[in-house]
């Protein structure tokens, strides 16, 4: 069962928008002229398991803790929860390695046959969607960051020592009317002002706002690391 965060991957890297171009989320107007944009190395390189580089930053391992899965079957019905955990590090010229730790999950009530399922998504009982522990200092504590469902869409924060940025899901292509049910990004903001803008279409683009310092950068970009990844974890 692939990740809920990127279940749209399969049919966005089809998609073509506005002729042959690829499809692309669609920026915030007001964002796109002061962001620095860094487009995703290699050929898909977070599905292949190849170095993730973009700009100056870098992951060259992920460690991938595996699938857990309980549940019980009471008769047609039946209830579960998943969890995949994974980690990696980040690293970029001049500023500490940030580790991280993350962890997908999900926790459904299901009743039906094969032929016919109806499924309820419990995650927001049990605890985030996606979590994940980011690290500078091993002294120090983690700063977190949690992604959950919202409806329709997806929302969290992002919780460092200078800024607690809020995260809401992107689902509007570039160019076209089109929009997703699914992210096809996600945004972070810091009290209204866009600072970062992760595509996970396709191969993947990150655009942080220019006037962010290098070591809150850092952190962003670890932060979309964890999203781009994201979209290689099955959680079950």
């Amino acid at each position: 069962m692939p990740s809920p965060l990127l279940r749209a991957l399969p049919f966005s890297l089809l998609l073509l928008v506005g002729g042959c171009a690829p499809a692309q989320v669609r920026v915030p107007a007001d964002f796109g002229a002061e962001a620095l944009e860094m487009k995703v190395t290699g050929i898909s390189p977070r599905w292949s398991g190849d170095a993730i580089l973009f700009g100056p930053y870098s992951v060259r391992r992920l460690d991938d803790g595996g699938a857990y899965r309980d549940g019980a079957s009471v008769g047609r019905a039946s209830f579960w929860q998943q969890w995949h955990p994974w980690a990696f590090t980040l690293t970029s010229p001049g500023q500490s390695a940030v580790d991280v730790q993350c962890e997908a999950s999900r926790m459904a009530l299901a009743w039906g046959d094969a032929r016919s399922e109806t499924e309820l998504d419990l995650t927001g009982l049990e605890g985030p969607m996606l979590g994940c522990g980011l690290r500078r200092d091993p002294r120090a504590p983690a700063h977190t960051l949690e992604i959950n469902r919202r409806g329709n869409r997806f929302a969290g924060e992002l919780v460092s020592p200078s800024a607690v940025y809020r995260i809401v899901s992107l689902h509007a292509f570039e160019g076209s009317p089109i929009t997703s049910g699914e992210p096809v990004g996600f945004e972070f903001s810091d009290r209204g002002r866009v600072v970062m803008v992760v595509d996970v279409l396709n191969q993947g683009r990150v655009l942080l706002h220019a006037g962010t310092d290098g070591r809150e950068r850092s952190l962003l970009a670890a932060a979309a690391t964890a999203l781009l990844t994201a979209g290689a974890i099955d959680p079950g």
